[in-house]
């Protein structure tokens, strides 16, 4: 089946709800399987941890976010105290470096950034970066060559950028949108759909299901929605990575509870925080 979509997404790996939208984003990648293509787009949230101290953030306040996001939306995320204030850049710029040589391992790496991040570990540490490397299976010379490489700066500027110019149906939407007046930005997750007739549509910020699922139905009614998966393991071996328990209940349309239930059955669980990830018992 030829793909029908092109779905940019714009996102940052440091972003609580870019983390807590995870189940959203697989249930529709789940639906829509090649019906879409997907494309990422850094958003940099934060240049200099200077920057993040001027708007107010503080480790304590991370912290407290932190705890708030996990309790509300159930994703993986570690309970210990966040130690100090970060720049997301240098995760960012390795995520386009990865897709610059090895493009489908790019998915991978921003979520091993993800993950390794609302673990505890800071985005801008040299450690984070082999751990991250290590989780996408990409050997860390090549990608430190590739971040070095002015190409993978001059694509993170026009990532930036990009998300930097929402569509005029995304600027109708101000609540959905970071930054001041004038200069506003799009917040993370922000989704823009385009179908192969050229017909767009914004979904800018945090968004229920139901949105997606709209903006989907209006530019092409004949998209074809697979169905929930039958089984916890189905949704497991889909997976190019370990998933949390709310991921899977939204691939499997399950309570979470039941989805945790059925899957101390047949996985492997690996606790974060208050939630939990899981893989294919051998």
């Amino acid at each position: 089946m030829s793909a029908h979509l092109t779905i940019a997404h714009f996102t940052d790996p440091s972003c609580p709800f870019a983390f807590s939208a995870e189940p959203r984003m697989r249930r529709m990648e789940w639906q829509l399987g090649d019906q879409a293509v997907w494309h990422t787009c850094m958003v940099g949230l934060v240049s200099h941890p200077d920057e993040a101290a001027a708007r107010g953030l503080t480790p304590a306040r991370l912290t407290a976010s932190h705890a708030q996001f996990a309790s509300r939306f159930g994703m993986p995320i570690t309970t210990a105290p966040v130690t100090r204030l970060y720049s997301t850049i240098p995760a960012c710029r390795a995520i386009v470096a990865a897709r610059l040589f090895a493009p489908e391992k790019e998915p991978l790496l921003l979520r091993a950034f993800r993950v390794r991040h609302f673990g505890g570990h800071l985005l801008d540490g040299p450690e984070t970066l082999a751990m991250a490397a290590a989780d996408a299976h990409l050997a860390l010379d090549d990608l430190q060559a590739a971040i070095d490489d002015p190409a993978s700066g001059h694509l993170l500027a026009a990532d930036m950028a990009a998300a930097r110019t929402p569509t005029p149906a995304a600027l109708a939407q101000p609540a959905r949108l970071g930054g001041p007046e004038g200069e506003q930005r799009y917040t993370c997750p922000s989704l823009e759909f385009t179908h192969v007739n050229g017909t767009t549509m914004a979904a800018p910020g945090f968004q229920p299901d139901e949105s997606y699922d709209l903006a989907l139905a209006n530019l092409d009614p004949t998209l074809v929605r697979r169905a929930p998966a039958s089984d916890v393991r189905q949704a497991l071996d889909w997976a190019p990575f370990p998933l949390a328990t709310v991921e899977v209940a939204a691939i499997c349309d399950i309570d979470p509870d039941q989805a945790a239930s059925e899957l101390h059955a047949v996985a492997t669980e690996t606790v974060v925080g208050t939630g939990s990830y899981w893989t294919r018992a051998c």
